[in-house]
């Protein structure tokens, strides 16, 4: 029997970021799948096709009406917005569940409603390092977890790391909970050719080479480590190699882009706020070095699309990132800068190792996100007990 499949995807529309990714590419996986029935819930009404999700694409209709609900729901109006929203997003929602066999919050989760649900919980940073968080999205997280946890009929999670992080922190028992690894997307193994990246590069204005990291500007990245590291190399070092960061602007980023705004001044740091896949895959593929000084990730998608794209790859030494990547990339402690520019100087001293190069692309090719979507079906079944 077709199994019938509820996927939220509102938090995907528009946006950027980890978490809209890993929406997206499952959606895709799973629209192409044609042993399931796959419906998705855009935030106000259902949908037997994917509609459009992210902010490359065709306009979505409900993009600016979810815009304006997330706006209002920070805002001053913020009680009445978020109990008007609750009550659309609930009632949109209930429509379509009852037809479902499952339906699966893939951001952490949802309200509850009559189909059995399936959670992703992406990792616990809300309770390791609650200060690097907005504190509506702390709250909604203190508040909103713990019930879900304890209707969800299973709980996937994208690392043995965060795994662990789960028991242990909320007890749920671990025979619930499924491990289902993210992927690197197709584009970021495929070779660009001289031309392509050029022509990139030049529309945005970037000189080769560069450091590259790649990230939501908020303190949980920690990339305030990595520009203090990088204005203590040797000024050869830092002018030869200037730091690029990539990502759109977070939370709580005041003392960032103070910093920021300082070095920017030298001409040794460039930020680039927002930039498509293809322009992403370009900037990884010409990068010296990719850095990811990132205080807590429950997998981390941009050290394997570096490693995918056949560059050099320097990640802190903490939570699920040895584990993701392997030996095949350098690493350093998130919070010791020094030991940071040692990395960095090394690293841009040595010319890099082909054999390690390719050994760390195959590591990044072996997770994709076929594999995502069959991970979680399995998931799926577990979850209704027909496995």
């Amino acid at each position: 029997m077709t199994l019938r499949i509820g996927l939220d995807i509102s938090p995907a529309i528009g946006q950027l970021g980890g978490i809209p990714r890993y929406i997206l590419e499952l959606a895709k996986q799973l629209s192409l799948d044609g042993e399931v029935d796959c419906r998705y819930f855009d935030g106000t009404s259902w949908h037997p096709q994917l509609p459009a999700l992210g902010p490359g694409e065709r306009p979505n209709p409900n993009s600016r009406l979810l815009g304006l609900g997330r706006k209002l729901a920070v805002g001053p109006l913020r009680p009445l917005a978020r109990k008007v929203w609750k009550g659309v997003f609930h009632h949109g929602l209930e429509r379509g569940a009852s037809r479902l066999d499952l339906i699966h919050y893939p951001n952490y989760f949802g309200p509850a409603v009559s189909a059995p649900e399936v959670l992703t919980v992406h990792d616990l940073g809300f309770l390791r390092f609650p200060e690097t968080l907005p504190s509506d999205r702390l709250r909604w997280l203190q508040e909103g977890l713990e019930p879900a946890l304890e209707r969800a009929a299973r709980v996937l999670v994208p690392s043995h790391f965060t795994a662990s992080e789960l028991v242990a922190l909320t007890g749920i028992p671990v025979e619930r909970v499924s491990v289902v690894p993210m992927g690197v997307g197709e584009r970021f193994l495929e070779p660009l050719g001289p031309e392509r990246r050029a022509e990139v590069l030049a529309r945005l204005e970037l000189p080769v080479p560069y450091l590259l990291a790649v990230g939501t500007l908020e303190p949980r990245k920690n990339l305030s480590t990595l520009i203090r590291a990088h204005a203590e190399l040797p000024a050869a070092l830092r002018s030869r190699y200037p730091l690029v960061l990539a990502g759109a602007r977070g939370w709580k980023d005041q003392a960032l882009m103070e910093q920021i705004t300082a070095r920017s001044a030298s001409g040794e740091l460039r930020v680039l706020q927002q930039v498509t896949d293809d322009e992403l895959a370009a900037l990884y593929q010409s990068a010296r070095l990719v850095c990811y000084p990132s205080l807590y990730e429950g997998f981390g998608i941009p050290p394997l699309e570096a490693m995918a794209s056949r560059v050099p790859v320097l990640v802190s030494r903490a939570s699920s990132l040895p584990e993701i990547c392997g030996p095949y990339v350098r690493y350093a402690d998130p919070l010791d800068s020094a030991a940071w520019t040692a990395a960095l100087q090394e690293e841009l001293e040595t010319e890099p190792d082909p054999r390690r190069l390719q050994a760390a692309f195959e590591r990044a090719r072996s997770f994709n996100w076929k594999r995502t979507e069959r991970d979680s079906l399995r998931a799926y079944q577990q979850a209704l007990g027909r496995w």
